[in-house]
């Protein structure tokens, strides 16, 4: 009606033929995303409005299906024309939600091991996402796996946190690190 053509509910091109950027989540070097990584998105945004953990496990699996190897390969393309200035770039923010919605919804379904898979594997596309970290501390301290814990719980403290960070971020990794500590003392490993 308005001369856009709809991609996703939010999401519109300027014109039918959609020349123009999409949205700057999915641009890359050329500007033009292709239909394949827009369905992901979709289907990624369609699980985070879906409440029943079956549901969007099935919608992030499909979204990953879909979009991950698009993804990586665009990744690199830019990559080779400009490093990275961030640990995770824009265009790769909604592939490690997809991954942190779908282990925790695993973890509802009590599917432990697939939730462990999800997360390492979103952890090759982002070393340093918090929210997968986070996850593995609490799927290791649910399955009493200590030196899991302590080793996702090293990694996520060396994760430098913004200066500008609620308080409540600090009380957290205070408690995070008086965990690590008393982890160490039982699996008999030194903090630096």
């Amino acid at each position: 009606p308005d001369g856009k053509k709809l991609l996703h509910k939010y999401i519109k091109t300027g014109t039918d033929d959609g020349d123009d950027k999409v949205t700057k989540l999915l641009e890359s070097v050329d500007s033009v995303a292709p239909v394949d990584l827009i369905q992901a998105y979709n289907l990624y945004a369609q699980a985070q409005n879906e409440k029943d953990p079956e549901k969007v496990v099935e919608f992030c699996k499909s979204a990953l299906v879909k979009g991950m190897d698009i993804a990586k390969a665009r990744y690199e393309t830019i990559t080779q024309q400009q490093p990275p200035q961030d640990a995770t770039p824009v265009g790769f923010l909604w592939l490690i939600k997809t991954h942190e919605l779908l282990a925790s919804n695993q973890m509802k379904l009590d599917q432990m091991d697939e939730a462990k898979a999800t997360i390492q594997a979103g952890l090759e596309v982002s070393k340093e996402s918090i929210g997968l970290l986070q996850l593995m501390v609490d799927i290791c301290n649910s399955q009493k796996d200590l030196e899991g814990e302590y080793e996702a719980l090293k990694v996520l403290l060396d994760i430098p946190v913004d200066s500008k960070a609620p308080s409540s971020v600090a009380m957290l990794r205070r408690e995070q690190g008086f965990r690590l500590r008393a982890l160490e003392q039982q699996v008999g490993a030194k903090v630096p």
